[in-house]
């Protein structure tokens, strides 16, 4: 039975009914104690009881060892592992290595080479340093018969050698073991190998990889040689994008596509198909892909091009081409998710037949739905950006773009027929959470609908977006230069919201703008109009000022909250601010802040612990990063200064909970209502 793998957190439980009462650990099962170890990390699990007995350290011979290393851990640490792993390398299971630590790098390489781990099963690998050498790693990797999956992510930001990129690439994709089920590499790159390679992997279920380099080696065309080699693949996920900004039509169909249509690699067994484009294609190439997967069930595209033609823009936004290409090459699909941002020159294009061109899908799937919209950002651009977005909402979903319905105001504009069936109201019926973007460079078209489409919704997300940079607004704002806008348009978004949603039903609301002050008027109105909110997150610089800490009229809205999160720039929380949360917000039970300095903490516990009688959770995002990174406090020296949180704590409440996980502190005063109500609570 697979188990749950998670961090070590050190807790802290305080009583003053059982202050002096010894638990002996010892006293537990071999069973228990083994079901127990499971769950800890090897390096954890080592610290806390390699030399607490005999007995101990013989139920330590037999725990299953997960291995967690990252930027957190020190050299000391690493030490430490490395040296009980010398008896135990053989009971490692699973490794998630970031491959450089505080103040020592190339782990991998280190470690494997210090060690052979002959039963690993799951194995890891972060931003792999590019100078790390991997080539004698990889050769124990191709010996290791246990393997299941293996993973690598890699920024952007560090790019692997070539060298390595073919290390890495060769050995997995070349692996023959028959317990190896799910491999992901994302990297860029072009994977040459794959092309002329014939060896098969039967067993590989779950594929990702990332294609990227010239148009030539990297186009739609790069997944066939994977149908071919994989057969046994169930889930398959594929990026592909070009370093060439220039759209070149012959690279669209390589020599050796007439070679696949002739003898189609059929993948009987793909039922998800997940495809990220960020270059031009081929409607014939992505036919051949589909038809070489009949039993296909779920089919999600994401397409984004920053160039391409006018030809091209037109047939991806083309529902009737998309209609005819998934009707005949892939009739039983459950879930046909497509997504479609691509930047042209300034057009206008037609709305309502850009939409009703999908309206096969609705037809097909009765809570399918399709959105239009575009944009300029920027006013230093003459291009625009065209955006489409198509999905089953009742249907869970992968990425970002769907996690949370969307409406676009100002230049974003939602057009009144970009969603289907919203007279059976189909789509809003079932929709919870909401995200509104309003680009405050530019009046809102009056195009909108004049009834409230959306009526059920639960959380509302309000990004008020700027094109300006934060610290130049405060900036502007502080010399009092005409930035601010006046009320009328303000109340004029304000009216927009409120005839496209039905405010009253909302329960958690998130304000998210780089503009603590120009937008007060217009936060006051939506605040106004949430009459049932009880979660709230927003940053303290916009809550705190004037404009609406003293409005009267937002009195009730304050006392009826019972979440609040608040935001901080850099992390600082000045001090100020905790007596003006006790008088305005007396009905709080969860309430998270960001903070960087430890120093005050104490501080701040003595007022909101005073002040809020309610208070059941405090969740604090601690910074210390980079405190760690520059060697000023380890984990261990912030864990012992937050130890002395426990006397002031103890003198008004009997039970309480610490808890520290990596950059976040939980103080539990009793059960709170917030998470135990909802899953994904603000």
């Amino acid at each position: 039975m697979s188990k749950l793998i998670i961090e070590l957190s050190y807790s802290l439980v305080a009583s003053k009914r059982d202050m002096n009462k010894i638990t002996q650990f010892e006293d537990l099962s071999n069973d228990l104690l083994l079901e127990i170890f499971d769950y800890f990390h090897a390096f954890d699990l080592f610290e806390a009881f390699s030399s607490m007995n005999n007995r101990i350290s013989l139920i330590l011979s037999y725990t299953r060892l997960h291995i967690v290393l990252s930027k957190l851990h020190s050299q000391r640490e690493f030490d430490l592992l490395s040296s009980h792993l010398i008896h135990h390398a053989h009971q490692v299971v699973s490794i998630s290595l970031q491959d450089e630590l505080r103040n020592l790098s190339s782990i991998i390489s280190l470690l494997f080479t210090l060690h052979t781990f002959e039963n690993l099963q799951s194995c890891t690998f972060y931003s792999i340093h590019p100078l790390t050498p991997l080539e004698n790693v990889m050769k124990k990797f191709a010996s290791l018969n246990h393997l299941v999956s293996f993973r690598i992510f890699q920024s952007n930001n560090m790019p692997l050698s070539n060298v390595n990129k073919s290390y890495l690439s060769e050995t997995f994709l070349a692996h023959r073991s028959s317990k190896l089920r799910s491999i992901e590499l994302s990297f860029r790159y072009y994977y040459p190998k794959l092309i002329s390679d014939i060896r098969l992997n039967s067993t590989l279920t779950s594929l990702r990889i990332v294609f990227h380099g010239s148009m030539f080696a990297c186009s739609i065309d790069s997944i066939l040689p994977i149908l071919r080699h994989y057969c046994a693949l169930r889930v398959l996920r594929i990026s592909i994008s070009s370093n060439n900004n220039s759209y070149a039509p012959a690279t669209m169909i390589p020599t050796f596509l007439t070679t696949y249509e002739v003898n189609p690699p059929i993948s009987f067994s793909i039922t998800t198909f997940d495809l990220s484009i960020g270059t031009c294609f081929y409607f014939r190439s992505l036919r051949l892909i589909l038809s070489c997967m009949p039993n296909l069930r779920r089919f999600i595209i994401t397409i984004i091009v920053l160039t391409s033609t006018s030809s091209f823009c037109k047939n991806v936004f083309n529902g009737h081409l998309w209609q005819q290409l998934l009707s005949n090459s892939a009739p039983h699909l459950d879930v046909f998710e497509i997504f479609v941002m691509i930047k042209y020159a300034n057009t206008k294009p037609n709305f309502d037949s850009l939409v009703n061109s999908f309206d096969y899908f609705a037809r097909k799937f009765d809570d399918w739905h399709v959105a239009i919209h575009q944009s300029r950002r920027n006013y230093n651009t003459q291009k625009q950006q065209l955006s489409l977005h198509g999905f089953r909402y009742s249907k869970q979903v992968r990425h970002c773009h769907t996690s949370t319905t969307r409406i676009v105001l100002g230049t974003l504009t939602l057009h009144e027929s970009v969603i289907k069936q919203a007279e059976h109201h189909l789509f809003y019926s079932n929709c919870k959470d909401l995200c509104v973007s309003i680009p405050i460079d530019i009046k809102i078209r009056n195009n909108l609908p004049p009834y409230q489409l959306f009526k059920n919704i639960d959380r509302l997300t309000i990004e008020i977006n700027s094109p300006m940079r934060a610290c130049w607004i405060k900036i502007l704002n502080l010399l009092r230069i005409c930035y601010n806008f006046d009320r009328i348009d303000q109340k004029e978004r304000a009216e927009k919201i409120t005839s496209l949603v039905d405010l009253t039903n909302i329960t958690k609301l998130s304000i998210q703008s780089n503009d603590s002050t120009s937008q007060s008027y217009f936060i006051t109105e939506i605040f106004l109009a949430t009459s049932h909110v009880i979660q709230l997150k927003i940053s303290h610089s916009l809550i705190f000022s004037s404009m609406l800490y003293h409005n009267s009229s937002l009195i009730p809205f304050f006392t009826q909250l019972q979440s609040l999160y608040l935001q901080s720039e850099y992390g600082r929380f000045p001090l100020k601010y905790a007596s003006k949360l006790v008088q305005r917000f007396p009905s709080i039970i969860h309430l998270e802040l960001e903070v960087y300095s430890i120093g005050l903490l104490k501080s701040f516990l003595s007022i909101l612990l005073d002040g809020l009688p309610r208070l059941a959770h405090l969740k604090i995002h601690f910074y210390q990063s980079s405190l760690i990174a520059k060697g000023r406090h380890s984990i261990n020296d912030i864990l012992e200064r937050w130890c002395h949180l426990r006397s002031s704590i103890a003198e008004t409440h009997d039970t309480f909970t610490i808890r520290i996980i990596g950059q976040l502190m939980n103080i539990y005063l009793s059960g709170c209502a917030i998470c135990a109500n909802t899953k994904n609570f603000i």
